[in-house]
């Protein structure tokens, strides 16, 4: 039993001092087995014992907490473990994610040591395992052994651990009694966009189409407003959705309307003025919304213009959530200067609101203004405002009249928002998933797993009545791990509930009496039956299907 070597049991005996000291020393570990190599004992009938838990110290004084200081007592008692003096692996991991502490690793020793206020613990983890097993190798050891599993973490991490080093395989059953069957996820809808100057569409998104009268053959939506000259925004949606139509509406050959409308069914998702004879007539960029990639747009609308700041700040009806303002509205228009108490102008323009419905999930939020993403405008100062948004923001307004932004009559400041809308989705816990396909799959061609590299084929006796062997090739998610979890409970309630349905729907119409009812029985009640463990049972249950639900169908039906 290579550990416990120290404990606070040291702190009153006569020929020890209370010494902080890991207890799986291996300097240690080291000595003790030369004793049993002076007394002449096969390194093959040793076993090397391993701890999934520390022995823990209260120091005596805070300012001296290495190897060889003092201690007063055990340290304090773990809320699992609920004894002072140890703490379970798990324990000890919780206490390193809470306090954010850096465990020291004492590599002669092959331990681990972690400090905090006047509480110290050894303990092993990944490397200090593997360099025991090492040194169990290296004397010939018969092999290892650990005490204890149940003190490993959730996910198992020391269990695994353990097994990559040794190479054996490991089961995906899980320690979690909380583990749910799935989810739900929602899934966003991500709405189409206007992209930065210069920018291509997103990786597989769709450059939308004009689709107005006044569209040339193939003409793209483009805006380039706010670019300076230097390039465009382009009109994007993603791609799987259904793509709107969308056009330029009011231009009247130039003559341009003086507010910006969509026609009926449609959104505004832009403006500009550059190709109106008459400045400030503006044209309007439209799409329509039946598409989940508009349906946010099509719940938002423009206030009040050009006296922006009227009262109410939003149009009366759905639209009565003011989420954005721009001196610009969406590009093209220029709100009236603000006014004094006297109603005179000041400098400074009025605000138009864009508002949207009350319908959280169907607004734009987290609306932010953003003046310097992107690069430059060739032949501007550092300081003239851009017209960009960051990747993961929909851009709703330009705001060029802003007077910060009309300084040098180019660029703009844009109204850059997030989106919640998406839908609720149940997604099943991917083991289920993979379960279910290697169930299916095992019950188109039934194989043996095999339990070693030595078993490669079917038995050569005549009188035999087993599979084929072969090794599993699905991963972790095998009917010998599905099986053993369900016979050996490991998992939580809804997990090995799932876990059932898998099995029993696989084998219910060829192997009635392989359904889980029919073998725990069997197990719970035949006191002849030779009991090895559930993963063993669950590999004779596949290696000879037809036989066991004979034993289990005879046994049912009061066979001796």
């Amino acid at each position: 039993m290579s550990y416990d070597l120290h404990g606070a049991w040291d702190q009153h005996v006569n020929w020890t001092k209370p010494y902080l000291n890991a207890h799986t020393n291996l300097t240690e570990i080291e000595s003790a087995l030369d004793l049993l190599w002076r007394n002449d004992i096969s390194p093959s009938k040793v076993v090397m014992g391993l701890g999934f838990y520390g022995r823990a110290f209260t120091v005596e004084s805070a300012a001296c907490k290495d190897p060889g200081c003092l201690f007063n007592g055990p340290a304090n008692s773990g809320s699992c473990s609920r004894e002072k003096g140890i703490l379970l692996n798990s324990e000890i991991q919780n206490e390193i994610k809470k306090r954010k502490l850096k465990p020291k690793l004492y590599e002669e020793e092959a331990v681990q040591m972690v400090t905090w206020g006047k509480q110290w613990v050894s303990y092993d983890d990944e490397e200090t395992l593997q360099i025991k097993v090492d040194r169990a190798g290296e004397r010939c050891l018969g092999g290892v052994m650990v005490w204890a599993i149940s003190h490993d973490t959730k996910d198992a991490r020391y269990n695994k651990a353990l097994a990559g080093i040794l190479g054996r395989e490991w089961t995906s059953g899980s320690l979690d009694d909380d583990e749910k069957t799935g989810e739900w996820v929602k899934k966003p809808y991500e709405q189409c966009r206007w992209t930065n100057c210069k920018e291509s569409c997103p990786k597989g998104w769709v450059h939308v189409g004009r689709l107005d009268k006044g569209a040339r053959k193939d003409e793209l939506m483009y805006d380039e407003t706010g670019c300076g000259g230097d390039g465009s925004h382009l009109f994007c949606c993603p791609p799987d959705q259904d793509i709107p139509q969308c056009g330029w509406y009011g231009h009247g050959n130039g003559a341009c309307t003086k507010s910006t409308s969509c026609p009926s069914g449609m959104a505004e998702i832009g403006s500009n003025q550059m190709y109106c004879n008459h400045p400030p007539m503006v044209q309007t960029a439209c799409c329509t919304t039946e598409s989940e990639s508009m349906k946010v747009y099509g719940e938002c609308t423009w206030g009040a213009y050009p006296e922006c700041d009227s009262k109410p700040e939003c149009p009366s009806g759905y639209h009565d959530v003011p989420v954005a303002r721009s001196g610009s509205g969406s590009g093209g228009l220029e709100c009236n200067n603000l006014k004094n108490a006297l109603g005179a102008d000041i400098l400074g323009v009025q605000m138009r609101n864009y508002c949207c419905g009350t319908k959280k999930d169907l607004q734009f939020n987290d609306c932010q203004i953003f003046r310097n993403v992107g690069p430059m405008m060739p032949g501007y100062p550092e300081g003239t405002c851009r017209s960009n948004c960051p990747s993961d923001r929909v851009r709703v307004a330009i705001d060029w009249a802003f007077h910060v932004c009309s300084a040098y009559e180019v660029g703009g400041q844009a109204t850059c928002c997030k989106t919640e809308y998406g839908e609720e989705k149940w997604e099943a816990n991917e083991k289920l998933e993979a379960y279910k396909n290697s169930m299916a799959d095992w019950m188109v061609d039934e194989y043996c797993p095999n339990p070693s590299k030595v078993l490669k084929k079917r038995s050569l006796s005549s009188s035999s009545t087993g599979l084929v062997v072969r090794t599993d090739k699905s991963g972790d998610m095998t009917p010998l791990e599905l099986l053993t979890n369900i016979l050996g409970l490991v998992g939580s309630q809804l997990m090995l509930s799932q876990y059932r349905f898998i099995w029993d729907n696989a084998v219910r119409e060829r192997h009635f009496y392989l359904q889980v009812t029919y073998m725990t029985s069997y197990i719970r009640n035949n006191w002849r039956l030779d009991w090895e463990g559930p993963s063993a049972f669950a590999r004779k249950v596949l290696c000879f299907p037809n036989y066991v639900a004979a034993q289990i169908e005879a046994f049912l039906n009061g066979a001796p």
